[in-house]
């Protein structure tokens, strides 16, 4: 959800096309804590518009696919 590379509206707009079932943030090291809670907050929004569920993972916190 961050990088240099990132445009959040792009990010967003995918996320709403594709309408995946789970999502979770990747690449955003370069965010504080509070920004973290921006974004999730933001992401998560737009998440639930399509069903999205939204979830940031600790790190090293493993993930079934």
């Amino acid at each position: 959800v961050n990088g240099p590379w990132a445009k959040f509206s792009q990010t967003v707009d995918y996320m709403m096309e594709l309408k995946p079932k789970v999502a979770f943030p990747t690449h955003d090291a370069f965010l504080s804590i509070d920004g973290d809670g921006l974004i999730d907050h933001m992401v998560g929004g737009f998440a639930a518009k399509v069903g999205t569920e939204y979830n940031r993972l600790a790190i090293g916190e493993p993930v079934e696919l």
